[in-house]
Protein backbone atom coordinates (compact mmCIF):
# COMPACT_ATOMS: atom_id res chain seq x y z
CA UNK A 1 0.00 0.00 0.00
CA UNK A 2 2.85 2.37 0.84
CA UNK A 3 4.38 1.70 -2.60
CA UNK A 4 1.18 2.86 -4.28
CA UNK A 5 1.28 6.16 -2.39
CA UNK A 6 4.92 6.65 -3.35
CA UNK A 7 4.11 5.79 -6.98
CA UNK A 8 1.23 8.26 -7.07
CA UNK A 9 3.41 10.93 -5.44
CA UNK A 10 6.20 10.41 -8.01
CA UNK A 11 3.75 10.55 -10.91
CA UNK A 12 2.21 13.74 -9.54
CA UNK A 13 5.70 15.31 -9.30
CA UNK A 14 6.39 14.21 -12.89
CA UNK A 15 3.14 15.76 -14.10
CA UNK A 16 3.96 19.07 -12.37
CA UNK A 17 7.39 19.13 -14.00
CA UNK A 18 6.06 18.46 -17.49
CA UNK A 19 3.27 21.03 -16.99
CA UNK A 20 5.84 23.63 -15.95
CA UNK A 21 8.09 22.85 -18.93
CA UNK A 22 5.23 23.01 -21.43
CA UNK A 23 3.85 26.24 -19.98
CA UNK A 24 7.30 27.80 -20.05
CA UNK A 25 7.80 26.80 -23.70
CA UNK A 26 4.36 28.18 -24.62
CA UNK A 27 5.19 31.52 -22.96
CA UNK A 28 8.53 31.64 -24.80
CA UNK A 29 6.79 31.16 -28.15
CA UNK A 30 4.18 33.79 -27.32
CA UNK A 31 6.84 36.35 -26.38
CA UNK A 32 8.75 35.67 -29.61
CA UNK A 33 5.61 36.28 -31.67
CA UNK A 34 4.59 39.45 -29.84
CA UNK A 35 7.97 41.07 -29.18
CA UNK A 36 9.10 41.57 -32.76
CA UNK A 37 11.19 44.73 -32.34
CA UNK A 38 14.56 44.94 -30.67
CA UNK A 39 16.84 47.60 -29.27
CA UNK A 40 20.05 47.75 -27.30
CA UNK A 41 19.45 48.40 -23.62
CA UNK A 42 21.98 49.13 -20.92
CA UNK A 43 22.67 47.43 -17.60
CA UNK A 44 21.80 50.09 -15.05
CA UNK A 45 22.09 48.17 -11.80
CA UNK A 46 22.04 44.74 -10.16
CA UNK A 47 19.45 43.53 -7.70
CA UNK A 48 21.25 41.41 -5.12
CA UNK A 49 19.55 38.56 -3.30
CA UNK A 50 20.75 35.66 -1.20
CA UNK A 51 19.91 31.99 -1.64
CA UNK A 52 21.40 29.24 0.50
CA UNK A 53 24.18 31.52 1.66
CA UNK A 54 25.17 32.58 -1.87
CA UNK A 55 24.84 36.03 -3.36
CA UNK A 56 22.77 36.16 -6.57
CA UNK A 57 22.82 38.99 -9.11
CA UNK A 58 19.82 40.02 -11.20
CA UNK A 59 20.40 42.51 -14.01
CA UNK A 60 18.30 45.67 -14.11
CA UNK A 61 18.28 47.18 -17.61
CA UNK A 62 16.99 50.39 -19.12
CA UNK A 63 16.08 51.10 -22.71
CA UNK A 64 14.59 54.07 -24.51
CA UNK A 65 11.89 54.06 -27.16
CA UNK A 66 10.38 57.27 -28.57
CA UNK A 67 12.14 59.33 -25.88
CA UNK A 68 10.52 57.30 -23.10
CA UNK A 69 12.71 55.25 -20.77
CA UNK A 70 11.69 51.74 -19.72
CA UNK A 71 13.16 49.48 -17.07
CA UNK A 72 13.35 45.70 -17.33
CA UNK A 73 14.59 43.33 -14.64
CA UNK A 74 16.10 40.07 -15.79
CA UNK A 75 14.02 36.96 -15.16
CA UNK A 76 17.17 35.04 -14.25
CA UNK A 77 19.78 35.45 -11.53
CA UNK A 78 23.31 34.13 -11.33
CA UNK A 79 26.12 33.75 -8.80
CA UNK A 80 28.50 35.58 -11.11
CA UNK A 81 27.92 38.82 -12.95
CA UNK A 82 27.71 38.00 -16.64
CA UNK A 83 27.69 41.70 -17.55
CA UNK A 84 28.83 44.89 -15.88
CA UNK A 85 26.99 48.16 -15.32
CA UNK A 86 26.96 50.09 -18.58
CA UNK A 87 27.13 46.99 -20.82
CA UNK A 88 24.69 46.96 -23.71
CA UNK A 89 22.37 44.00 -24.14
CA UNK A 90 19.60 43.15 -26.57
CA UNK A 91 16.03 43.87 -25.49
CA UNK A 92 13.08 42.49 -27.48
CA UNK A 93 9.81 44.40 -27.14
CA UNK A 94 6.29 44.68 -28.51
CA UNK A 95 6.16 47.69 -30.90
CA UNK A 96 2.63 48.71 -29.81
CA UNK A 97 3.49 48.29 -26.12
CA UNK A 98 7.24 48.78 -25.49
CA UNK A 99 6.75 48.00 -21.79
CA UNK A 100 6.00 44.38 -22.81
CA UNK A 101 9.57 43.20 -23.28
CA UNK A 102 12.21 40.72 -22.33
CA UNK A 103 15.97 40.57 -22.19
CA UNK A 104 16.96 38.42 -25.14
CA UNK A 105 19.26 36.10 -23.19
CA UNK A 106 16.54 35.47 -20.57
CA UNK A 107 14.19 33.71 -22.98
CA UNK A 108 16.42 30.67 -23.19
CA UNK A 109 16.00 28.39 -20.24
CA UNK A 110 19.27 27.49 -18.65
CA UNK A 111 20.33 24.24 -20.35
CA UNK A 112 21.48 22.74 -17.07
CA UNK A 113 18.12 23.44 -15.46
CA UNK A 114 16.38 22.00 -18.50
CA UNK A 115 18.41 18.79 -18.29
CA UNK A 116 17.83 18.48 -14.54
CA UNK A 117 14.06 18.95 -14.90
CA UNK A 118 13.71 16.44 -17.74
CA UNK A 119 15.91 13.92 -15.91
CA UNK A 120 13.83 14.35 -12.75
CA UNK A 121 10.66 13.91 -14.81
CA UNK A 122 11.90 10.62 -16.28
CA UNK A 123 13.14 9.32 -12.91
CA UNK A 124 9.81 10.15 -11.24
CA UNK A 125 7.84 8.60 -14.10
CA UNK A 126 9.88 5.40 -14.25
CA UNK A 127 10.01 5.16 -10.44
CA UNK A 128 6.27 5.69 -10.22
CA UNK A 129 5.53 3.03 -12.82
CA UNK A 130 7.90 0.55 -11.17
CA UNK A 131 6.23 1.06 -7.77
CA UNK A 132 2.86 -0.20 -9.06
Amino acid sequence: MQNIFIAIFLLIIASFIVTFLMTYRKNQKKMHHVCTASILGRIEDFEISHHQGEKLYTEVCIYEINKKTYTKKSSTSSKNKVHEIGDEILIRYEPQNPNNSFIAHDIKMNKTTDIILWTTFFICTIGGIMMF
